[in-house]
């Protein structure tokens, strides 16, 4: 029995062990979750790109408005073109935000009222009635979305490490977007002749 009691202790310390890292990786992030994508060193979960896209789906009028013409296929369901367009939008804001950051920027709430208002008055009314539907933390990065629409431009992704789930489909770093995985829509042939 005495022989037994030092095998126990060490087999209930390193089962404690694994269940502090097991605790301390979920709550920091730290790939114990399955990602929906990197930007750089950035990795944003499933679960959060799952409650945009549910929440974005629950106002498929604003979702059509502003990320992608056919949103919400059924109640609940997203398309897969819909979903690419939204990660497109994400991993933009995330770019944007951390090239800003690297400039000693960031966006102020008021950055993000002025482009709210200029998008509202451009839009309509029913464009910032919509948005308050979502998620408040929702509405911010959409916010944000806004406000770097004049402050980044396309060298911000030059030499940004981007990869996406393939549920959700690929980053084409060409087009600067997510494309759902049955592959980039083909380009119109006025924006293929340049407008």
């Amino acid at each position: 029995m005495n022989r037994r009691l030092p095998l126990i202790l060490v087999a209930g310390v390193l089962a404690l062990c694994v269940i502090g890292v097991i605790v301390v990786g979920a709550t920091a992030g730290s790939g114990f979750g399955a990602v929906a994508y990197t930007v750089g060193d950035t990795k944003v979960s499933q679960r959060e790109v799952s409650d945009d896209l549910k929440a974005l789906a629950d106002n498929n009028k604003f979702a059509i408005t502003a990320i992608a013409p056919e949103f919400r296929t059924t109640d609940g369901a997203v398309n897969s073109a819909g979903a690419a367009d939204w990660l497109t939008v994400a991993i933009y804001r995330q770019v944007g935000t951390d090239a800003l950051a690297k400039q000693g920027e960031k966006i102020t709430d008021s950055d993000r009222k002025t482009a709210l208002a200029n998008v509202s008055s451009q839009a309509g009314p029913s464009f910032e009635t919509e948005l308050r539907k979502l998620p408040a933390s929702l509405q911010r990065r959409l916010g944000d979305v806004l406000a770097l629409q004049s402050r980044v431009k396309t060298s911000a992704f030059k030499g940004v490490h981007i990869t996406v789930d393939p549920k959700y489909g690929f980053w084409n770093a060409k087009r600067y977007a997510v494309c759902p995985p049955t592959g980039c829509p083909k380009a119109s042939a006025s924006a293929a002749a340049g407008g």
